[in-house]
């Protein structure tokens, strides 16, 4: 055979040079795409979760504003002195130990007041403190006369309170303490308007307020056996004892519920 017709190409061997250069020229060939990734999905989300609430930061809290109070005049019917500690004057004896447990200053004289006593809440000299807006009056007169002094009384009050801010002189209430035959000792009647259920006290506050309703506390005192005019007379102007004192003076807690209430406070 003659080795001539065969042709057969070697090649040399390629210096890094050339390796290089030949790796080059090479077109490389993409790696392929794990199906697994070809498509990437989105977790889907947890419906079982609740989304949460943003908190309020405290120092963006504001609370709730005041509620507006309505002022009281706190009214006691009873009798001067010499009578100031007989049974017809229980409410002139409940209204001061309602000073006292509201820590009230002493009763006072007041010419503005149709010359009653008077105590004004402890905490405004200008007598209008939401927290305390009551003001105690005491009747100077007698008892079957109560209506003209405090009807000059009440009026005077409503013009002492300002009415270009809250409590309006509209809002005021009057609240009348006086005993109360028909009412075991110890306990408390309470009743707006209405008949004075034969009390000659309650009957001149009647009208001389026109028919005006107002609130009334009746403070049990009991009454004799008999039912006589003279007999009931005899009752109410005898000087209490101290179980009797100390029974009139134990309604000071539920008053003052009461109070509250009409002032539109708890």
């Amino acid at each position: 055979m003659d080795t001539s017709e065969i042709s057969l190409e070697t090649q040399a061997p390629l210096s890094r040079k050339g390796k290089r250069q030949h790796k080059k020229n090479e077109t490389p060939t993409p790696n392929p795409i794990p199906i697994n990734n070809a498509i990437r999905q989105e977790p889907s989300p947890d419906r079982s979760l609740k989304p949460q609430k943003e908190s309020i930061p405290k120092n963006l809290y504001l609370p709730p504003p005041p509620m507006a109070v309505r002022k009281i005049l706190v009214a006691s019917l009873g009798n001067p002195p010499p009578y100031t500690s007989t049974l017809h004057s229980a409410g002139h004896i409940l209204l001061t130990a309602l000073g006292l447990s509201l820590s009230y200053p002493p009763f006072t004289k007041s010419r503005s007041l149709a010359n009653g006593l008077v105590s004004y809440s402890p905490d405004d000299n200008n007598n209008n403190n939401p927290s305390l807006p009551f003001t105690l009056w005491q009747c100077p007169s007698l008892m079957n006369v109560s209506g003209k002094s405090l009807s000059t009384a009440y009026h005077s009050f409503l013009k002492s309170l300002c009415s270009s801010s809250p409590p309006h002189r509209s809002d005021a209430r009057l609240v009348v303490i006086h005993d109360e035959l028909e009412v075991a000792l110890g306990k408390i009647k309470v009743k707006r308007g209405g008949s004075s259920r034969g009390h000659n006290g309650v009957r001149s506050c009647v009208e001389a307020l026109g028919g005006m309703e107002f609130l009334r506390i009746g403070v049990g005192i009991g009454r004799p056996v008999g039912r006589g005019k003279d007999e009931v007379a005899s009752y109410v102007l005898k000087k209490m004892s101290q179980r009797e004192r100390e029974g009139v003076e134990g309604c000071v807690d539920e008053v003052v519920k009461v109070l509250r209430e009409e002032a539109g406070g708890s």
